[in-house]
């Protein structure tokens, strides 16, 4: 795409902007555009092949539903059984209190 350009100069010679066809500048706004739009999909890609990549990760450390529920709660309370006779207690309460 070739572009008719026309300089802009002060008394002293130095260029201080560019004019050129609106006819021109509408197509660089148009082809811009498509630069943008090439870029968010390629973005969009890389993102999603992190996702798929993450997911393949995390699908080799398979746990079951038990063993993940067991987690959640011992993190989320300090004393939590479960009817599998497996007890985490809070170490700091007497044998009374468990």
């Amino acid at each position: 795409m070739k572009i008719d350009l026309q300089y802009l100069s002060d008394v002293n010679g130095k260029t201080n902007a560019v004019q050129l066809p609106f006819s021109d500048w509408e197509k660089l706004l148009n082809k811009l555009k498509k630069y943008e739009q090439t870029l968010k999909i390629k973005s969009d890609l890389k993102e999603a092949y992190e996702q798929v990549v993450y997911l393949k990760e995390s699908r080799k450390n398979k746990q079951t539903l038990k063993a993940s529920l067991f987690t959640y709660f011992c993190l989320a309370s300090s004393q939590f059984t479960v009817s599998d006779e497996i007890t985490v207690a809070d170490p700091r309460l007497s044998a009374r209190d468990r």
